[in-house]
């Protein structure tokens, strides 16, 4: 399993899900992004309903809703 897996696991959130959380004092939400194969283990994709894609680290994200959860394919 991946260090991003492992982070994504500790927060109980998967990818494609739609999450809400702080960042300091921002409010942030949007989908839960693969990782691109340069991302930091320690860093959530995030994109945003604006569009744009922004990477959070684990350590830095508050207060975290699952929205909308989506369900990974169950295994064969």
């Amino acid at each position: 399993m991946s260090e991003i897996n492992k982070a994504m696991k500790i927060l109980g959130i998967n990818i494609g899900d739609y999450v809400r959380f702080r960042k300091k004092d921002v409010l942030l939400e949007g989908f839960v992004m693969p990782p691109y194969a340069f991302t930091d283990p320690n860093v959530i994709i995030i994109k945003l309903k604006n569009g744009y894609n922004i990477g959070v680290l684990i350590d830095e994200i508050r207060d975290l809703e699952i929205l909308r959860e989506i369900k990974p394919p169950s295994e064969v």
